[in-house]
């Protein structure tokens, strides 16, 4: 598992040395790209492209997905944190599926408003926003990397995290997973074992046979067999009374609560008693851990985040242009 694990994120770093063609998507009026629709452009591209999902206001649509390909966007929540992107528009879709074909793909930066629905094997989920109905995974689909993402369903009785039946290693670490009181938050009663950490969990969790370390559970509650619960932390009695979680927390000291933000409200306090408890040290909740959740879902590539230019210029003074650029993990 941590083999597998280490490898993924060893994959994930190296994509911009192994990407083959460089594929821009903007629909934008006025925007000189490669394509206006990402559903063409995913037609047109080779497995093992690069596609950049660039900002809009207009979203991208439906997309189904049958090859590998990493499909960067613009990230998502990009006016509540500071130093983001020049643009703070989104890159959208809408309904998006990942069906046979498409293992080792990475999807990240991308805000899907509807669903992402996985039915094959392989597959990375990283720094995305899923709402709506949330994301769900078909039967026995393995290897699947849900890693900082901001997942709130807010459809029917949809559950932010669907796992079926006959999943087998899913990884679902450094997120916010939100629902609705009365609502799944995680939802896993086949047998789908989940490795569970370092996430931030308001709302019910059903699942079994699943592993939960140094996760926080902020409110919801908790039903289900054959777990394993360890260092974790919530605001009743969730997690077992034995020494190993921490439970009846108050969450008012858990997390920071001069930060009112979307995401930046799940910072942990000073004196916290998150910080630290977690498996050997670290930190429970979505900052801990070895891969901590990165606001606003901002890709693993430079991202210029102020650009300013006068409309015209001079033989004379030329045109200045003004840009900062920040680096993001």
């Amino acid at each position: 598992m941590k083999k597998f694990f280490f490898l993924s994120l060893i994959a994930v770093s190296l994509l911009s040395s192994a990407y083959a063609d460089k594929i821009r998507v903007n629909n934008n009026t006025g925007v000189s790209a490669d394509f206006t629709s990402l559903s063409v452009a995913i037609d047109s591209a080779s497995a093992g492209d690069t596609i950049y999902l660039e900002p809009s206001a207009v979203s991208y649509g439906n997309i189904t997905l049958t090859k590998q390909l990493y499909i960067f966007g613009n990230g998502f929540h990009l006016t509540s944190n500071p130093n983001t992107q020049a643009n703070p528009s989104p890159s959208m879709v809408e309904g998006f599926t990942v069906n046979n074909g498409a293992a080792g793909t990475l999807l990240t930066g991308i805000q899907f408003n509807t669903y992402l629905s996985i039915n094959t094997n392989n597959i990375t989920i990283k720094r995305n926003k899923i709402v709506n109905q949330g994301l769900y995974l078909g039967n026995n689909a393995s290897n699947i990397l849900i890693l900082q993402n901001y997942l709130n369903a807010t459809y029917g009785g949809s559950p932010s995290l669907n796992v079926p039946t006959g999943c087998s290693n899913i990884l679902v670490h450094n997120n916010i997973i939100i629902r609705g009181s009365g609502y799944d938050a995680i939802y896993n009663t086949g047998t789908s074992g989940l490795q569970v950490s370092h996430n931030v969990i308001v709302g019910d969790v059903a699942v079994i046979q699943s592993t939960f370390t140094n996760n926080i559970m902020k409110s919801g509650t908790l039903t289900g067999s054959s777990n394993f619960y360890n260092r974790n932390v919530c605001n009743a009695t969730q997690f077992p009374d034995d020494g190993n979680n921490l439970v009846n927390v108050n969450m008012q000291t858990v997390f920071d609560t001069t930060l009112t933000s979307v995401e930046a409200q799940y910072t942990l306090a000073a004196g916290s008693p998150a910080i630290g408890y977690g498996v050997g040290g670290a930190d429970c909740g979505i900052f801990g851990g070895p891969d901590p959740y990165n606001f606003s879902g901002i890709p693993s590539i430079p991202a210029i985040f102020y650009f300013s230019a006068p409309s015209s210029g001079s033989e004379s003074t030329g045109l200045p242009v003004h840009i900062k650029i920040k680096s993001h993990k």
